[in-house]
């Protein structure tokens, strides 16, 4: 291998600049077409029940379920056995997945 391969000094600097700040106030609409630009195709949402018939299509009434449940002692005083109540953040949130599958699965 050649050194002038191996010479850094041969590369020029550059340097970069920003242009000056200006304070200009943001349109709602403009706010609004960016974050619709952003989030595009990564943010769905879902009618609720068709949501939960289609993960929950048991068919039972949900009083139902929950005597089936609370019977089997997987909820109990208002809560699920083994489900974690920590504050939701987005750190904590894969400790909720295992739980709720579970939980679904028993449903």
């Amino acid at each position: 291998m050649s050194s002038q391969y191996l010479n850094v000094t041969d590369t020029p600097h550059k340097t970069a600049s920003s242009g000056p700040f200006t304070r200009k106030k943001t349109l709602m609409k403009d706010l609004s077409a960016d974050v619709r630009r952003d989030i595009k195709d990564t943010l769905f949402t879902a009618d609720t029940e068709l949501f939960l018939d289609k993960i929950f299509p048991s068919g039972l009434p949900v009083d139902q379920i929950f005597k089936k449940l609370s019977d089997a002692g997987e909820y109990a005083d208002g809560y699920w056995k083994e489900y974690p109540y920590p504050k939701i953040t987005p750190q904590n949130e894969p400790l909720l997945y295992k739980p709720f599958a579970r939980i679904s699965n028993a449903i």
